[in-house]
């Protein structure tokens, strides 16, 4: 099934699934999308890694210099991938 256009800057919807790139996200809410997984499978001081790790790449990062796509299942954070360059 091909995906269907839904709105600007590559929003999609495939199986009430959405996929979004254009907007930076809420940064509480992307920080403990990967924090709580790293958690619960690596323990606390990975955890902490990956929050500050997360948080330092959207605080610091120019939104030109970052790609960042989320999905959303059912109006629930699901999952986000972020892209910036290595320096």
């Amino acid at each position: 099934m091909r995906p269907t256009s839904r709105a600007a800057f590559g929003t999609h919807r495939i199986q009430d699934i959405d996929i979004k790139l254009g907007s930076l996200p809420n940064a509480a809410e992307t920080i403990a999308l990967f924090t709580m997984p790293f958690t619960q499978s690596e323990g606390p001081d990975e955890g902490r890694l990956i929050d500050r790790l997360v948080g330092d790449l959207l605080a610091d990062t120019l939104q030109s210099e970052l790609l960042v796509y989320t999905t959303r299942e059912n109006g629930v954070r699901a999952g986000c991938i972020m892209f910036s360059r290595l320096t």
